[in-house]
């Protein structure tokens, strides 16, 4: 289970501002392409949703958040 004081995501048009609400096991945010980026407690960061944005909260849970309708591959990997 993850707390719901974990983490706050805020869409603001086509970004997405990801802040630590002071957690105790941190908050790390992946957009592909770039190396992931740790918040400390108490941090935020604003990124780009033009390609989807991995959102990692401590060591059990994760959230992929993407722009459009997702592609039904049929059950199968995309190449």
């Amino acid at each position: 289970m993850v707390s719901r004081t974990h983490v706050r995501l805020e869409r603001d048009g086509s970004s997405l501002i990801v802040s630590d609400l002071k957690s105790k096991n941190g908050t790390v945010v992946f957009v592909p392409g770039e190396p992931g980026v740790a918040l400390r407690a108490g941090e935020h960061i604003t990124v780009s949703l033009t390609g989807g944005v991995l959102v990692v909260l401590g060591s059990t849970a994760s959230a992929w958040i993407a722009t459009g309708q997702p592609t039904d591959t049929g059950g199968k990997a995309e190449s």
